[in-house]
């Protein structure tokens, strides 16, 4: 879900309503990517290969804040069906001063 997004043609809606702001953020040469690039590159994301990367980041984000506690909120495989693959975790982590969602 993103910002109140539920699946791939409400996301690249967002996407298109705030596309003067993601261009100048991430540089989009081709503007907003359809909802079908969405789905296809979330469905060749590999879970177990993401899973461990994540653990990874949630490693360095405790060592980076000496310790200080970090709430996790997420979901798993909401927004699609992945035939044959493990759902993919999806959520955000709120320290003292910021959210960010992975």
């Amino acid at each position: 879900m993103v910002c109140g997004a539920d699946n791939w043609v409400a996301i690249e809606a967002f996407g298109l309503a705030k596309e003067q702001w993601f261009t100048e953020l991430l540089g989009l040469e081709h503007g907003i990517p359809s909802h079908d690039t969405f789905g296809e590159v979330y469905a060749s994301i590999d879970t177990e290969q993401f899973s461990d990367c994540f653990s990874h980041w949630v490693a360095d984000l405790a060592s980076l804040t000496e310790g200080e506690v970090i709430a996790i909120k997420g979901t798993r495989g909401v927004v699609w069906t992945r035939p044959q693959k493990k759902p993919l975790s999806i959520g955000s982590a709120r320290g003292r001063n910021k959210t960010t969602w992975f």
